[in-house]
């Protein structure tokens, strides 16, 4: 009988989840958990209010089953993150909007995979790997460098310790574009500028940041005042 109920109760659940209507270009689904709230109401004054959640996340019923069976368990996070895979998802569908954007960015050095970055023979026999490096290459990467790539000294050969993650992005879009930061499109500077913070799981945005005082020969050197290269020097 106990069975049953749990059954029954898990099937209102998923219908609670919208796993059928894939949550909707309002995302009144989403918000019937109330962890999504807050990520919600970010949604709806960002640059991206016009695009419909499932216009960038991935509504699939695996995914829908995660989430329930985290409620089921009671496991649910103070504020929901977005897993590694969530965002390698995410940076797919970037792609259809921004193309000019996305292809500077795989064309350029942010495009570098866990491949080039911790397979680099060169380096990794001058400097070893830890997890500072995780910092800036691997900020959304789920666990320590000794999960991600072996052996952790400066002798080598160095390998990936899942094959098939040398493949995937360093540095993903998100590292510099929180997506649901409020604000209106166009204009040089782009209101979802700001860097992800690993430890925080949170990103820290461009007017949180300092540009510091740069001298040569104890004379100040003339620094542009363009706000974006405060990224750049984090």
């Amino acid at each position: 009988m106990n069975r049953v109920l749990v059954a029954a109760l898990g099937f209102s659940a998923l219908g609670l989840l919208g796993v059928s209507s894939g949550g909707g270009p309002s995302g009144s689904e989403c918000i019937r958990c109330h962890e999504m709230q807050e990520n919600h109401a970010a949604w709806k004054v960002s640059t991206h209010q016009t695009v419909s959640c499932t216009g960038c996340h991935e509504a699939t019923t695996a995914n829908k089953l995660r989430r329930l069976s985290a409620h089921v368990r009671n496991d649910l996070p103070e504020q929901f993150r977005l897993s590694q895979n969530d965002v390698e998802t995410l940076v797919e569908r970037c792609r259809g909007c921004h193309q000019t954007q996305f292809a500077d960015w795989r064309r350029g050095p942010h495009g570098s995979n866990f491949g080039k970055i911790f397979l680099d023979a060169r380096h990794n026999a001058k400097r070893m790997l830890m997890d500072d490096c995780l910092r800036c290459h691997g900020m959304f990467f789920e666990g320590s460098v000794a999960g991600l790539v072996k052996p952790l000294d400066t002798r080598g050969p160095w390998r990936m310790v899942r094959p098939g993650d040398e493949a995937k992005p360093a540095m993903p879009c998100l590292t510099c574009h929180a997506v649901h930061r409020e604000g209106k499109a166009g204009g040089k500077v782009r209101p979802s500028l700001a860097l992800y913070d690993r430890r925080e799981q949170d990103h820290v945005p461009l007017d949180g940041m300092a540009i510091p005082a740069m001298l040569e020969n104890g004379r100040p050197v003339k620094m542009s005042p363009d706000r974006r290269q405060a990224l750049c020097y984090q």
